[in-house]
């Protein structure tokens, strides 16, 4: 597993419910791991910023991907 985050240096503040959230993250992190081909090590990447005082959180994998077929 290659795990890389970035976020900024001074602290930030988000108002919602810190359970969720994590929820939240550690779904996104596993389903990448889960969809990640056999025979690929995963590799998932999570990003921080902050744009117009809105954070701004973006998470990529090397996942399959959602099939076009589901796909709204």
């Amino acid at each position: 597993l290659s795990l890389s985050v970035e976020v900024p240096e001074a602290p930030i503040e988000v108002i919602g419910d810190p359970g969720l959230m994590v929820n939240i993250l550690n779904n996104l992190v596993l389903n990448g791991i889960q969809a990640t081909q056999e025979g690929l090590s995963p590799v998932i990447s999570i990003r921080v910023r902050v744009e117009d005082a809105r954070v701004i959180l973006a998470i990529q994998d090397n996942g399959t991907g959602i099939p076009d077929e589901i796909k709204d």
